[in-house]
């Protein structure tokens, strides 16, 4: 009788075993959890280790790192490009290195609102002139810092580097902003977030409330047309952020709110997440050129991380 070979998934994220970091209400936390439900064997890696891994060892591969996207995340991003040569990744590093989460929206003219990348004073206050108040975002930042609300050229005579900035949505404070969560190219469902009085960011941490929600027409035929491309493109799983029915970013890195939409809808979405994403390794699998060989390796996880992942 032949010995089952273990199944094996790498995670890159965040070092929380080096360094302070909350895994309280953590999407990656929820999902190596569920994948060891499963009986797979899960290990972690950070972005400083990577060279140490040989990636046929592993099924496939979750890249769940935050940004920011800076030259050691880029640098990362091209290590996991080789490693999807013979391993799946998720998501495509290759989409991850060429894209901000900021300007992949660029792709979708029709469903943005007015919008532009620049590091000119003179663009910037035309844009500005036009549209009266203007978000200004970094494009490399991530959970809402850096983004600023804009209405006089004074804001913007300091910049140094190329920034986007969007036409202000003033909808947003009364009917907030929706996370829309994307796996394998399609919409499974909605979230929606209001800003607290005191600001415009429709942020949990920074006092935006959540509920429940759903797609008009608009948005489920503005999210067939972008899982199109998603799917096309290999980004598996995706947080598109909309205002009044306009595509305003989408989170592709290391996308969250996975606890907030369990708890507002009473499921357990990461099960139906997971489901697909075996589903789609195993087809990513039979595209790749060369077989995935599994093998013995040492566990990158920490002591205990079993027990950890299980709760």
């Amino acid at each position: 009788m032949s010995k089952k070979i273990a199944r094996k998934v790498l995670c890159v994220m965040d070092a929380f075993w080096k360094r302070h970091y909350s895994l309280k209400k953590d999407s990656t936390l929820l999902l190596l959890s569920e994948l060891q439900k499963r009986h797979f064997e899960i290990f972690l890696t950070s972005l400083e280790d990577l060279n140490k891994i040989k990636p046929t060892d592993f099924d496939f591969i979750l890249m769940r790192k935050d940004p920011p996207v800076d030259q050691k995340y880029l640098k990362a991003c091209r290590t996991l490009e080789t490693f999807h040569k013979t391993t799946p990744v998720i998501n495509n590093p290759s989409v991850i290195r060429q894209w901000s989460e900021k300007s992949m929206i660029l792709n979708f003219p029709q469903w943005i609102p007015p919008t532009i990348i620049t590091k000119s004073f003179r663009q910037a206050s035309i844009f500005l002139k036009k549209y009266g108040e203007v978000v200004l975002k970094p494009l490399n930042s991530y959970a809402s810092k850096g983004i600023r609300l804009i209405s006089s050229s004074r804001d913007i005579k300091n910049i140094k580097t190329s920034v986007m900035l969007q036409a202000y949505l003033a909808h947003i404070k009364t009917k907030g902003e929706k996370r829309i969560f994307m796996v394998d190219g399609k919409a499974h469902g909605a979230l929606l977030k209001i800003p607290s009085k005191k600001n415009f960011l429709a942020n949990p941490d920074l006092g935006a409330r959540l509920s429940s929600t759903t797609l008009s027409l608009r948005e489920k035929k503005m999210c067939r047309e972008i899982g199109q491309f998603l799917k096309k493109n290999g980004i598996f799983f995706a947080g598109l952020d909309v205002i009044d029915e306009h595509l305003t970013e989408i989170n592709f890195t290391s996308p969250g709110l996975l606890w907030e939409w369990n708890e507002l809808t009473k499921q357990r979405h990461e099960k139906k997440i997971v489901n697909l994403m075996i589903q789609y390794t195993k087809n990513l699998y039979f595209l790749l050129p060369s077989p995935v060989l599994l093998c013995s390796c040492s566990p990158l996880c920490i002591p205990g991380m079993e027990t950890t992942i299980a709760r």
